[in-house]
């Protein structure tokens, strides 16, 4: 790789670089995170840090030989003498995996690169899919012997930590065949009083129900039923997900659901409470248990770092459909995620 970039590289390109990435701004959130995968095309550096906007896109990429508050500070500085310059409004929301900084219980949060020297009103939140990727860290492998099925419930029932469960089944059903009159799902919806709103995420399954079920494509023969339909929405490998908006749980709601599930896993008796502990890991010196896990999230959902800190119109990309796509449903791209990015610098 290293001897490509020699050969390929050509006079202008940095500066042609450079350029492009001083001309994007953020419109309300950064997305920071130090990654060491790709540091290993250069000889000088150990890490990179990145810094992307909303829309995924890099505001400032740097080599630097440690992940220090100081280096974070230099590149941040850089992206607010940029948006100062341009005369633009400064972002006011923050994605960093360190967030408050600290697992325990108290902490200051007033300090940091966030608050300090963007003015934000709180230090970084975390990305909730990386949250999940840390939780599974803390199971048993998923190809152990009679633990796949127990596995993919205790991360269901993570999950369920920091997005709100789906309407029952049945109750779905109801609904979509009460509106299957009913254009425009969701003005009616915002015509109904406050209490009875149905959420985003609900009425997205129903349009995508509608979808499959009137589709004209061999593909989409077998939706027949509303009741098949959902459930092929909800399989777990599921590609309609991406049509459907999920619903981001409150702080006080994720730490009464993280001391709910840490009584099941240490005080339950039935058969699930057994089975859930048989596919977490116990804290050891070669592995981090699942337990202690969740205890040191519970300190960070106290505090809103599993919190969205944007309103739910800005926590999704909207991207229109295809003039070719046989559903015509736009997709739903989250906008708090250091996902693209991770999964880039492993690859």
């Amino acid at each position: 790789m290293k001897a490509f970039i020699e050969e390929m590289w050509k006079s202008n390109d940095r500066e042609m670089i450079v350029r492009h990435i001083s001309s994007i701004v953020p419109e309300h959130t950064l997305i920071t995170d130090y990654t060491f995968e790709v540091a290993r095309l250069l000889d000088d550096s150990k890490c990179c840090c990145i810094v992307l906007n909303e829309k995924q896109l890099p505001l400032f990429i740097g080599f630097c030989d440690k992940e220090s508050n100081e280096n974070c500070n230099l590149a941040h500085w850089y992206i607010k003498n940029r948006l100062t310059r341009l005369g633009l409004k400064m972002p006011i929301n923050a994605i960093d995996d360190r967030c408050c900084n600290t697992h325990k219980l108290i902490c200051l949060m007033t300090t940091g690169v966030y608050v300090e020297l963007w003015g934000m009103e709180r230090p970084g939140r975390k990305d909730p899919f990386h949250l999940m990727q840390l939780g599974s860290n803390c199971l048993v492998p998923a190809n152990k012997k009679g633990c796949a099925e127990w596995r993919a419930k205790v991360v269901e029932r993570l999950r369920e930590v920091i997005w709100e469960k789906p309407l029952d089944k049945n109750k779905v059903v109801q609904l979509y065949l009460y509106t299957i009159a009913i254009v425009n799902i969701y003005e009616w919806n915002d015509g109904l009083p406050s209490p009875e709103q149905h959420s985003y995420a609900t009425l997205d399954e129903i349009m995508v129900m509608r979808a499959l079920i009137n589709s004209k494509s061999h593909w989409h023969t077998k939706y027949k039923t509303p009741s098949y339909t959902i459930d092929a929405i909800r399989a777990v490998k599921s590609p309609y997900k991406k049509h459907i908006r999920k619903i981001r749980t409150t702080r006080e709601y994720q730490t009464k659901s993280i001391d709910e599930f840490v009584d099941i896993l240490r005080n339950g008796t039935d058969r699930m409470a057994e089975k859930m502990r048989m596919v977490t890991r116990k804290e050891t010196e070669y592995s981090k248990g699942f337990i202690e896990f969740l205890q040191r999230q519970r300190n960070h959902a106290s505090r809103g770092c599993l919190e969205s800190g944007l309103p739910f119109e800005l926590q999704y990309t909207v991207i229109p459909p295809k003039k070719s796509s046989t559903l015509q449903l736009n997709e739903y791209a989250v906008v708090e995620t250091q996902s693209p990015l991770e999964r880039g610098g492993l690859q």
